[in-house]
């Protein structure tokens, strides 16, 4: 026998396939009830209720919800870990193609009109990088019962549309700046 632990919702010895069967049925079921496994599996209301109690029923139901949860929750960290990585990487990036493109500029040929756009977007990718880095020691010092406030603090809404289609601009160009550069 291995070492893992036999789950309580897996069959028991001694169960048969058909009470088995039952229980499995009766698990996923939105509203359980013995009088429903009943009926789906048309069997007798007796020996549906003989079967939940001989195999313990409800405490393997229980199990069986508690381990959903587990694992949904596990899945959240994961992807909550995913999403603060993405950010702060994405931070790290605009710092560094929007200082790259200030650090290459020559000022006295480029008109100081892209100038503001590549300050906004190196307080951008400062501001997405400290936010992120911040949710994510808020995150590391809490416990598992405590809640988690998340708040960015970007408000894209403050910058016009010149403004954002000057950043769009300045965004490709700089793509195309770390493509001639690789």
């Amino acid at each position: 026998m291995s070492n893992e632990k036999i789950k309580d919702w897996y069959k028991r010895k001694g169960e048969s396939s058909a009470a088995y069967e039952a229980f499995t049925t009766y698990l996923e079921l939105q509203d359980r009830s013995y009088a429903k496994v009943a009926r789906k599996l048309r069997k007798s209301d007796t020996i549906i209720r003989r079967w939940a109690k001989a195999y313990d029923w409800e405490n393997r139901a229980t199990m069986w919800d508690n381990s959903i949860v587990e694992e949904a929750r596990k899945a959240a960290i994961r992807d909550f870990k995913k999403m603060i990585e993405l950010q702060i990487g994405l931070g790290k990036m605009l710092q560094a193609k929007s200082a790259k493109a200030i650090q290459s500029m020559e000022f006295d040929k480029v008109p100081m009109k892209y100038l503001p756009a590549m300050v906004k977007m190196l307080e951008t990718g400062v501001s997405i990088e400290r936010s992120s880095r911040s949710i994510e020691e808020d995150y590391n010092n809490k416990s598992k019962n405590d809640k988690l406030n998340i708040n960015l603090n970007l408000d894209f809404s403050k910058l016009s549309d010149g403004e954002l289609n000057e950043l769009d601009k300045l965004l490709s160009k700089l793509q195309g700046i770390n493509a001639a550069d690789s």
